[in-house]
């Protein structure tokens, strides 16, 4: 199965792939793990506090969710943002600035959401 780049491109301009896979476990200390339900959908919310820092951050949609979670600025909209997972699917992003606070998401069904992973 090839992995989901989305437009990912390592250090060198390279396109990640199953060749060239985002490196998870390479140069990061730590890791920790959570998970995020949007109350409203069509209200983005922060996927953790502003404080937490992280450097890759690996989301998976619910399997139980029946709408689609778009992930972006705090300006996301999930009927309306192209950027987005269905149930079961997963994304891993690098995290600009070290600020996984500023990372948000929205759903397309209240009460629908991530288990994500962060890397620092």
């Amino acid at each position: 199965m090839a992995q989901n780049t989305i437009g990912l491109h390592d250090e060198e301009g390279a396109v990640y792939s199953d060749s060239n896979p985002v490196p998870i476990n390479e140069g990061y200390a730590t890791f920790d793990t959570g998970a995020k339900t949007v109350t409203t959908a069509g209200t983005a919310e922060a996927l953790v506090g502003s404080a937490t820092v992280a450097r890759l951050v690996s989301m998976t949609a619910n399997s139980t969710n029946t709408g689609r979670i778009a992930f972006g600025d705090s300006a996301v909209t999930a009927s309306t943002d192209g950027s987005s997972i269905g149930a079961g699917e997963t994304i891993v992003l690098p995290v600009p600035g070290n600020a996984l606070g500023s990372f948000y998401i929205d759903a397309t069904v209240s009460g629908e959401g991530v288990k994500f992973t962060y890397f620092n």
